[in-house]
């Protein structure tokens, strides 16, 4: 499950983190890439099921494998 706002994404039963940035965070999931885009992006929850990002959301894309 994925929550998306304009402050935070919450991100459920994720594969792995592929590369992070201040400004965009890649994240492998089981059928698709996740590429979220913002400003002042930071991880504030993280466990092997769940990573909430925060920070300013501007756009949240999908790629499908």
């Amino acid at each position: 499950m994925i929550r998306i706002s304009d402050q935070f994404v919450s991100i459920n039963h994720y594969k792995k983190i592929i590369k992070i940035g201040i400004s965009e965070i890649h994240i492998e999931m089981k059928h698709h890439f996740l590429l979220i885009s913002g400003e002042d992006l930071i991880i504030s929850y993280l466990n092997k099921d769940e990573i909430i990002l925060k920070g300013k959301i501007l756009k949240v894309d999908f790629n499908y494998v």
